[in-house]
């Protein structure tokens, strides 16, 4: 006897398992055995099940990757029988797209996600007796943030050089670990301590710094940009082509203009002894402040520009403008120096604004002139013969109280002076006749020598007085030895 079952199916719902066309034959053969019982003999037929394999690297199917970063593309070849490819559990992130191939059967995986979090998913084939299945993972994981930590309003400072700055503090997060900095001014950095990056420190040059933080160690390129300024201590400079702060002026005369940098939104205020003179004025074209005065009477004027909200101190300009008679009377004196009287000394009060003097002399008013210039007011000529006159006369160079003036001074001649050397006075000289000596001792001798060293008279004498006549020696220079006792003195003395 035999019993036969056809086109039995059985589906395993829990564990995905079909069995399509499975049946059994069973045929019950009566075999005789000692006892007497059949046994049945069970034949059975398998299915022939779809097959599904990933063709990219294993690291594909479990993959992290950043938000908005390209994933590796997740590839699977569909066989034996399978018609196709879905995702059949889980579920794919945003930006994430699985395409099936028929032609080639492949179902590849790829994309860009725009959502963060962790993806399973699973992939099943279809078309075929029974389906194959596999799990894959993408782990999408979010930028690398860098905030403005709540200790630091903005990340803007004006600061003063050589002055720690008050810290800018940013929080790192989702995963960053570090910062990459450019632009901070020298003596500024930047430190990592947790989760907060600070910038702190004190400027050494003064400037205008953009900088930027970029996030390290996590996802993205987060940063922040920021600009310290670096200002100098004093915002009160003068401008190259500024006057002076301390000038001379003349009567009834502004001063020159006090040219400075400050701050077009300061608050600058004078203060000037006597009131009343001083102006302030602010430039929009160039940016400069200007110092400038009404006409001054003669007097002093001392002045003070402060500078009262400046952002590193108050820095002070003081300045004083003094203003002389017009127009200004100049002096000139001379006097003679020397044992002999050889160098003549010419001096003069200096004159206000006066950047120098040119000079001029002639010596016994000769035809040939001498001149030159001086920042002194003194001016000595030396190596004179006796008897020599010199005719001066000097010049203000530069702008002062009054037109260009020359004054004159002329020596004294020199027979005019009673000359003394050790206790020995002699005169006149330049000599055309008579010539006197008087000594504080008694005289023993004189001898008298012309240029050539040639003696031409010698006399004895037994005095403290002697008187010459030297009216028919010839024009020139002449040596007489003076013999006192032990001491022996030559005085040179000019014939005309």
């Amino acid at each position: 006897m035999a019993l036969i079952f056809r086109n039995i199916y059985i589906y395993a719902q829990s564990k995905h398992l079909i069995m399509k066309r499975f049946y059994f034959l069973l045929t019950f053969l009566m075999v005789s055995v000692a006892s007497g019982h059949e046994l049945p003999i069970v034949e059975i037929e398998t299915p022939n099940c779809a097959t599904l394999a990933l063709a990219s690297s294993v690291s594909t199917s479990n993959q992290t990757v950043c938000v908005n970063t390209a994933i590796d593309p997740i590839v699977y070849v569909v066989g034996n029988g399978g018609t196709g490819a879905v995702i059949s559990a889980g579920g794919l992130p945003a930006g994430i797209t699985a395409t099936y191939n028929a032609a080639t059967a492949v179902m590849t995986i790829s994309g860009t996600p725009t959502v963060i979090g962790v993806f399973n998913f699973e992939i099943t084939t279809t078309g075929g007796e029974c389906p194959a299945t596999l799990n894959a993972v993408i782990a999408v994981l979010p930028n690398a943030t860098i905030t403005m930590n709540v200790n630091t309003l903005v990340p803007n400072q004006i600061i003063c050089v050589n002055t720690p700055m008050a810290p800018i503090k940013f929080n790192l997060g989702n995963g960053a670990t570090g910062t990459a900095t450019l632009g901070l001014p020298i003596g500024i950095t930047g430190s990592v301590a947790g989760s907060v990056f600070t910038i702190s420190g004190a400027p050494t040059t003064v400037g205008v710094y953009s900088y930027t933080v970029t996030a390290t160690g996590g996802c993205g390129n987060a940063t922040r940009t920021g600009t310290l300024t670096v200002i100098s201590e004093a915002l009160l400079n003068l401008v190259p082509a500024s006057a002076p702060l301390s000038q001379i002026s003349c009567e009834l005369h502004p001063m020159s203009p006090v040219v400075f940098q400050a701050p077009s939104n300061s608050n600058i205020q004078i203060t000037d002894a006597p009131g009343g003179y001083f102006s302030l004025n602010h430039s929009m074209l160039t940016g400069n402040w200007e110092l400038t005065s009404s006409p001054l009477p003669i007097g002093v004027y001392n002045y003070e520009v402060s500078l009262l909200d400046g952002n590193c101190g108050s820095p002070v300009l003081s300045g004083s403008v003094t203003v002389y008679p017009f127009p200004f009377t100049m002096t000139l004196s001379c006097s003679w120096t020397g044992d002999t009287f050889e160098t003549i000394v010419f001096d003069w009060v200096d004159v206000p604004g006066a950047t120098g003097y040119s000079y001029t002399y002639f010596i016994d008013e000769g035809p040939q002139a001498f001149s030159g210039t001086t920042t002194d007011t003194e001016f000595s000529l030396s190596g004179l013969v006796a008897g020599q006159s010199v005719n001066f006369k000097y010049s203000v160079l530069g702008d002062f109280c009054g037109n260009e003036m020359e004054a004159h001074c002329t020596s004294p001649p020199l027979a005019t002076i009673a000359f003394e050397k050790d206790g020995l006075a002699y005169y006149p000289n330049p000599v055309h006749d008579l010539f006197h000596l008087e000594s504080e001792t008694t005289i023993d001798s004189i001898s008298i020598f012309n240029a050539l060293g040639q003696e031409v008279r010698k006399n004895p004498i037994n005095g403290r007085t002697l008187q010459m006549d030297l009216s028919n020696f010839d024009t020139g220079i002449y040596l007489i030895k003076v013999v006192s006792g032990s001491s022996v003195k030559t005085i040179r003395v000019l014939k005309e």
